[in-house]
């Protein structure tokens, strides 16, 4: 049972009730909106229902929660269930039930909460998404962060869930990687050659030199911009896969923003643009 969804399928029973005894008015109930009390005081759950049925009901918001508390459908779980101004109800949970959660979530373990909203649903969460040029900072896995918990969340909640990592691995920002390292190898080789203004500046840039030159020595030294660009970005991406995975956030998808190219996809929907003018 989901306490809040049980909770207002009550308070519009209770509505039903009040409306056959002559408490309330007829009218067309809307969704009920169960909360957490921003007091805990207040209680363990609360609902602004009877505030929003003011208007239509054509009675104050106190009156109309009396009406609610006096006719809610009594459940082993609801200890109490409190009239508060200006029109709220206040709903108290037994200790009994809050024990049995407890008991419940030792029991299930890492099924505890499961439910079945997407039950033949599919969710697609892309995040982090860093191009391939540098580390991961800390502002891509604080997105990383966010999306892995949703997709989790998703999951618990029985949705086919796909988690993606879109990497731009195509473009401007590739050549330019692909020249900053080999600008650096040259370097190691003792050439007068400098990085321009657009070229990666990072020392991570020299490392993969480095690794170059440690395996190959002066063989590269022919290669073209590419042969640079491949070697820099998957050593990148690699990187960026072992500092989410220390925090625990692997992906079910990379997709490759080069495959739209190598797949000729890009230039299929330019087609189809130019033929639809």
């Amino acid at each position: 049972m989901i306490v809040h969804h049980a909770l207002a399928e009550n308070v519009a029973t209770a509505v039903q009730i009040a409306q056959t005894k002559g408490d309330l008015p007829e009218f067309e109930i809307p969704a009920v909106v169960i909360e957490k009390p921003r007091d805990p005081s207040h209680g363990d759950y609360a609902s602004p229902t009877a505030m929003k049925l003011a208007r239509v009901a054509r009675m104050a918001p106190l009156k109309i929660a009396q009406a609610i508390a006096d006719n809610m459908p009594k459940t082993d779980y609801v200890a109490e269930v409190v009239v508060a101004p200006p029109g709220f109800l206040n709903f108290r949970l037994t200790e009994t039930y809050l024990q049995s959660v407890v008991e419940r979530a030792l029991e299930e373990g890492g099924d505890y909460g499961r439910v079945f909203l997407g039950v033949g649903k599919k969710a697609q969460i892309e995040c982090v998404s860093a191009n391939p040029t540098g580390p991961i900072h800390i502002g891509r896995i604080r997105g990383g962060v966010m999306g892995d918990t949703l997709a989790r969340a998703m999951k618990h909640a029985s949705y086919d869930t796909t988690l993606e990592y879109y990497y731009n691995d195509a473009g401007r920002q590739i050549t330019l990687l692909g020249e900053s390292t080999r600008i650096r190898y040259l370097q190691l080789l003792g050439q007068d050659v400098q990085l321009g203004p657009d070229h990666y500046q990072g020392a991570y840039i020299t490392d993969i030199a480095q690794e170059l030159f440690a395996e190959h020595g002066e063989n590269l030294i022919d290669e073209p911009v590419k042969y640079f660009a491949d070697y820099a970005k998957d050593r990148i991406s690699a990187w960026q896969k072992a500092s989410l995975k220390s925090i625990n956030i692997e992906f079910d998808v990379y997709y490759r923003e080069q495959s739209l190219y190598e797949t000729g996809k890009v230039w299929q929907a330019l087609e189809i643009l130019r033929e639809k003018g």
